[in-house]
């Protein structure tokens, strides 16, 4: 099984090219569809940035199950989610292991 990952563009959804065939962290990757780019290690970092959000997010959703219930009513003590912080990433991974359909990029998760 291997550990590999597609660094994709956010918003398109797409995996990103680079101009040379085996790109180095100074070579620049781009979005074939709207065209956003970045050095390769610029890229990986705020992809790598997008899987830790992504992770905290689904920590967090299971969080509010076990405080909540399932069946919780709206109630005072009711933990509520977390104001939208506005992050927005121009690079993700989508893992080849698994794990983008629970949106948790953990690539393990049976959710």
């Amino acid at each position: 099984m291997s550990d590999q990952a597609t660094l994709m563009c956010a918003s398109c959804d797409v995996p990103v090219q680079s101009r040379v065939d085996a790109p180095g962290d100074a070579d620049t990757v781009f979005c074939p569809e709207c065209g956003v780019e970045d050095t390769l290690a610029n890229a990986a970092e705020e992809a790598n940035a997008y899987v830790r959000e992504q992770e905290s997010q689904a920590v967090m959703a299971d969080l509010r199950r076990v405080v909540n219930g399932h069946d919780a009513a709206a109630d005072d003590g009711e933990l509520k989610d977390r104001a939208d912080a506005g992050k927005s990433f121009r690079f993700k991974v989508e893992s080849a292991a698994g794990g983008a359909g629970c949106g948790c990029g953990s690539g393990g998760c049976g959710s």
